[in-house]
């Protein structure tokens, strides 16, 4: 209730307590969405599927001086050569894909929960997509 003690706080550290209740409320936010389980089990999918990738690649593709075959179209065969680290643009995309959408999943988790785990889950279907052109790039490039 009522206190007649005398506030003995500054201005300045509730400004201080407020930036670090701000963070903690972050934070918390952050981590919300991970202690559902169907968003917490399509994440850690996706990463390591995206994890997979970045392993067949270090293991098929050795740096070297020679270029190597980054994209093969069915229709007109190989259609760009490169060099060796370019092959990596494939797991970095992916995981640049899993932290976006993960972060919009984040921020529409309070209010539109299925479209959060929609978008959440869409991350698996588009690392599939990108370890099975990583496969067939290892394949090619051997």
């Amino acid at each position: 209730m009522f206190s007649l003690r005398k506030k003995t706080n500054s201005a300045y550290e509730n400004e201080k307590e407020t930036a670090v209740m701000g963070k903690v409320s972050f934070l918390q936010k952050l981590h919300a969405p991970l202690r559902n389980k169907i968003i917490g089990v399509a994440l850690l999918i996706a990463l390591f599927l995206n994890l997979g990738i970045w392993i067949l690649l270090y293991m098929n593709i050795k740096p070297s001086p020679d270029p190597v075959f980054l994209h093969y179209n069915i229709y007109f065969g190989i259609d760009l050569i490169g060099d060796w680290y370019r092959i990596y643009i494939i797991p970095l995309s992916g995981l640049l894909i899993i932290l976006v959408n993960y972060f919009v999943g984040v921020i529409m988790y309070s209010s539109k929960r299925i479209l959060s785990y929609l978008i959440v889950i869409f991350t698996i279907p588009v690392n599939m997509f990108l370890a099975l052109a990583a496969v067939l790039l290892a394949f090619i490039n051997r």
